[in-house]
Formats: structure tokens, sequence, C-alpha cells
């Protein structure tokens, strides 16, 4: 007697209806009927209801039917087998995830930018720009450390951006910005922040052509900021003027 059948005689021997076990068992009679007639079977825990409600033990509900205990073994395999797709599927996602951050263009926050010191490199000019002759400019050799869990240097960073602030209106400050990376790796950002790095920010006055350049692109006399990708309101003073004559 297999367990559908056994299912039938118990619901029989106590003289209830399959409407009435499935108010039991909080399930539909349609469930009830599939039971009993072999379409589909309970899963363990519920076997285990149905074994308390009747007083039966489990033994004698599963004994003598393999074919209910093959399907019940292939429906745990299955659900082991969903669970293991589900993490893996999961884990890709999440590589994905942190292959796409890392791979963003990231800045330096200046501050976590630690300057070690500023070397000034004279640069001649010797042009007029805007109306102000200048002779000579600065490019800066700019020592740093970075203070950050998640972010690092770029691999290949040498050189840092001059960015919007010299103007002709705005002639006593000039922004630079510095390539970052994001990055997951704590242990290794730890080692590569804490070395010296050399950064370089360069005048772009030696470039400056009056007939499309509308900006004063020379550093000499100027506050020059570290700032977060042209936040001028997160920065950090890399040399002020007064020590930029």
């Amino acid at each position: 007697m297999n367990l559908s059948e056994k299912l039938t005689r118990l619901r029989n021997h106590k003289n209830i209806t399959q409407e009435q076990l499935s108010k039991q068992f909080k399930v539909s009679r349609a469930t009830i009927s599939s039971w009993e007639n072999g379409r589909s079977l309970p899963d363990l825990e519920m076997i285990v209801h149905i074994c308390d409600f009747f007083n039966v033990t489990l033994d004698y509900m599963l004994r003598d039917d393999e074919k209910t205990l093959k399907k019940m073994s292939l429906s745990k395999r299955k659900k082991t087998f969903l669970k293991i797709t589900i993490f893996i599927l999961f884990m890709i996602i999440l590589l994905l995830s942190c292959f796409a951050w890392q791979s963003n263009r990231s800045f330096a926050d200046p501050n976590k930018v630690k300057v070690i010191k500023v070397e000034k490199i004279p640069v001649k000019i010797n042009k007029d720009i805007h109306g102000k002759y200048i002779g000579k400019d600065y490019d800066y050799n700019v020592y740093v450390k970075m203070d950050s869990l998640f972010t690092t240097w770029k691999n290949d960073i040498k050189y840092a951006a001059m960015l919007y602030g010299n103007r002709k209106e705005n002639s006593k400050q000039a922004f630079a910005d510095i390539e970052a990376r994001n990055s997951i790796n704590i242990v290794g950002n730890i080692i590569n922040n804490n070395k010296v790095t050399k950064i370089r920010i360069s005048s772009f006055a030696k470039g400056f052509n009056p007939s499309f350049d509308k900006e004063s692109p020379y550093n000499i006399g100027k506050n020059i900021y570290l700032c977060n990708n042209k936040d001028d309101k997160n920065k950090k003073l890399i040399i002020s003027a007064n020590d930029n004559k």
C-alpha cells in the first residue's frame, strides 16, 4: 500500500471529508485529492503533520512505498541544486557589480590625501596672457599619501590635471584633480596608499593660445588646490600664493 492509499484509508477510517482535512492542514481540497490520487506528494514536513494528526508513525506512512521515497529523494536533490544555482548566480552578480564599481572612473578625495611636500619646477613662458606678461610659471612635483580603504592610486598615475579656476576673473586660485580608482583589495590598498607617490602638476601656460583659450592657465602667484573632479567646495591647499611667487 502506497502513501496515497494509506492517506485515503486513514481519512475514511476517521470519517472526515477531504474538505475537512484540507482545513486541518491549511491547503485546498484539490490538493488533498491530488495527494490521494497519487498525482502529487506532500513534502516531508507535511507528511510528519499527517502522521501526528492520524497518530501513526512516519515509518508506517513511507514503508514499502519505494516510488514515493524516490520522488522525495529527487525533490530534495532538486531543492539542493536550486540552492546551489541561486548561490552561484548571486556570486556572479556580486563579482560583476564589484568589477563595474572598480571600473568606474574615480578621483582622490582631497580630505584623504596627505601632502608630504611640494617641489616647484620653474618653467619659461614669456607670453602675454590676457594682458598680463608671464615670464615664468611653475610645474609642481607633489609627494602624497592616501588614507583610504576602498580607493587607491591608479597604477599609471603620473600627472594631475589642472581644472577650472584659472580664469581671468578668478586670478588667485587654481585647482587640480588626481585620478584614483575604486578597489575592494583593502590590504593592497593599505600597502599602496602608505607609499609616497610623486605626482606632477603642470602649467598649461606653455600651450596658451589666445585664439581659443579663454582662461588664464598659469599657476604663479595663485593658491593651488587639490579638488575632487571640479568640486571646489571639497579642496585641499597644496601651495599658497605667498609661497608660489
